[in-house]
């Protein structure tokens, strides 16, 4: 998503800083760890 934004849309690093923390702080954690958690083994997806 980052790397549309930065490419097709034309943000820089600067313009794209605001909306990043938009999402960590209030639409990403919308979903809990533990739902995370049963999300990442029903779909098979690694996280490091």
């Amino acid at each position: 998503m980052w790397d549309v934004l930065t490419n097709e849309g034309n943000l820089d690093a600067e313009q794209l800083e605001p909306i990043k923390a938009c999402y960590y702080k209030q639409m990403k954690p919308t979903v809990s760890q533990d739902q995370l958690v049963v999300l990442r083994a029903k779909y098979g997806v690694r996280y490091e």
